[in-house]
């Protein structure tokens, strides 16, 4: 069958025959394509099972760039201790910051501690054209206490003292 139309309705050319046939959409795929109909809806149906899984395992909103840009220890406790999902500390935001650098350039000490506490790589550069350590950007902020905090994390670690 062959068919050229609008989207309500279809003219068919019928070979046995060659008479044309005015269908609509739905039909003439029901009826000649049920194989490509079928595949499509099971392929719709298995992409919202898999959206929604994701949406029932994450808070919406809450990731640890999300958390530490606003300085919620609790909800960055959260997500580092009681997540389902395996995540990675030393991943880039959209600035190339990772939450480390950001916890430092913010002067958030308890998102520092924690971070570092769980794994996070002191010696990790931004991947931006400045690739600055998390101590040039707690020198470059606010807190003085972010710098004394990441000295004592690093302890003593002269590559990590050097690099700044």
């Amino acid at each position: 069958a062959f068919a050229v139309g609008t989207a309500n309705s279809v003219p068919v050319i019928r070979p046995p025959s060659e008479s044309v046939v005015t269908m609509r959409m739905r039909d003439f795929l029901l009826q000649v394509h049920p194989r490509w109909v079928m595949a499509w809806a099971l392929s719709a149906a298995g992409y919202c099972l898999l959206l929604l899984s994701y949406a029932c395992r994450v808070r919406p909103g809450v990731d640890l760039h999300s958390a530490v840009a606003f300085g919620d220890v609790g909800a960055l406790r959260d997500l580092l201790q009681g997540s389902e999902l395996v995540l990675d500390l030393n991943r880039y935001g959209p600035d190339g910051r990772a939450p480390l650098h950001l916890a430092a350039l913010r002067g958030q000490v308890d998102c520092i501690r924690l971070l570092v506490q769980e794994r996070a790589n002191l010696h990790l550069r931004t991947n931006n054209r400045q690739r600055n350590t998390a101590l040039h950007l707690a020198a470059m902020g606010p807190s003085p206490a972010a710098v004394h905090c990441l000295r004592q994390l690093s302890r003593g670690d002269r590559d990590f003292l050097d690099a700044a």
